[in-house]
């Protein structure tokens, strides 16, 4: 199926894309929240910086737009090295909006062939020597092209970056329960909420007006960064660029009824705030701020997602996504369904591309060697 191919390099030309993208990201089965127009457009606008230049490749059969690859190129190292990636990726960790499940955007009889012809066509082209994939589902067009690239680039790199946890709901709450896999911690769950509920006289408010918007977001702010200054580090939340993005992020949200904010109370102090929202079928965790120090303690963090989850089900969400984890979580206290996540990296075959893959790859081994060293040193001074 041959489609006809037009990269869009403006800003103008990528706003005008916007209601093409949202109903091509609806309609793909791959298209999540970190997919949409509004959360790239909205990256774009804040943490754009001089050197980056867009580079979305957009696909057309006929005069039908089908498929979408959001990319963009930065200059590395003085503009030694030109780098592609993925929209809404590649700013500072201290800033990092974390955007997850990334992928070409596609109805779903295009995606493949559009993928494995994109990276045949952009391996042609000289303008990129590395390209750096974050966060990628193994289920993913983007992975699945990846795995079979090796002839058309001068390297592939994939690694392991940790698990996708979610959970299918059921179609009640106490079914769920039934679903946990240990006792003690349904035990856990259950003791929390009834101390909460019936001792304290807690309960939960759900931000559904723009008068409440900025007050939970002060809140979700001032607990998150109390907690990670309790643990010696920065929390995300103290980046201007973070805020921002989020405050116009959780408002669009909340006009479209997609926002899920929702603050635990004891009397009118706030213990835990949950931030998130829903998209196609699913809710999304995405942060939270948790007041840890509070007394009584009620287990908070459980708490707050034992009403999330219960939220989502009796709204008939299908799935409770806790997004990306490591590979011992939490998260998987909660009954949830994983999918491995990697990072792709692959190496132009231009010169540079081939300089640097070269380059990474001996500077990979020489820290393997170290590692290898390191470990026999103390298995023998056991």
């Amino acid at each position: 199926m041959k489609l006809n191919y037009k990269v869009v390099e403006n800003e103008d030309e990528f706003y005008k894309l916007k209601n093409q993208w949202e109903a091509l990201n609806i309609a793909s089965e791959k298209g999540c929240c970190f997919t949409s127009w509004y959360w790239m457009y909205e990256w774009w606008r804040l943490y754009k910086q001089i050197d980056y230049k867009l580079c979305i490749v957009c696909g057309y059969d006929d005069q039908r737009l089908v498929a979408i690859a959001p990319f963009y190129t930065r200059n590395l190292c003085n503009g030694v090295s030109i780098e592609l990636r993925f929209i809404g990726t590649g700013e500072e960790e201290s800033k990092e909006v974390a955007s997850e499940y990334l992928d070409v955007i596609a109805h779903t009889e295009y995606g493949p062939g559009f993928a494995e012809t994109l990276f045949a066509q952009l391996g042609q082209k000289r303008c990129w020597h590395r390209a750096e994939f974050s966060n990628l589902l193994q289920s993913s067009t983007i992975y699945q092209a990846l795995r079979k690239l090796n002839s058309q680039v001068a390297r592939v790199v994939l690694t392991s970056v940790g698990f996708r946890y979610r959970i299918e709901l059921p179609t009640s709450y106490q079914d769920y329960l039934h679903t946990l896999p240990s006792a003690n911690f349904r035990s856990k769950l259950k003791r929390s909420r009834k101390r909460f509920e019936q001792q304290l006289g807690g309960y939960v408010e759900s931000v559904d007006i723009a008068d409440g918007l900025k007050s939970a977001m002060q809140d979700l702010k001032r607990l998150h960064s109390d907690r990670w200054r309790q643990k010696g580090k920065a929390g995300a939340f103290d980046s201007a660029e973070f805020i921002n993005f989020h405050h116009a992020l959780a408002k669009h949200f909340l006009d479209n009824r997609n926002l899920l904010l929702l603050a635990l109370k004891v009397g009118e102090e706030t213990i835990a705030i949950f931030y998130g929202w829903k998209y196609k079928d699913t809710v999304s965790y995405y942060q939270s701020g948790i007041n840890s120090d509070f007394r009584p303690n009620v287990s908070p963090g459980v708490l707050m997602h034992g009403y999330g989850i219960e939220n989502a089900i009796m709204e008939g969400w299908r799935y409770y996504d806790f997004m990306k984890g490591g590979y011992e979580s939490y998260k998987s206290n909660f009954a949830c369904d994983t999918e491995e996540m990697f990072c792709g990296t692959i190496y132009n075959r231009n010169f540079k591309g081939v300089f640097f893959a070269a380059l990474d790859y001996s500077y990979e081994r020489w820290r393997g060697n170290v590692e290898r060293m390191r470990t026999e040193k103390k298995q023998g001074e056991k």
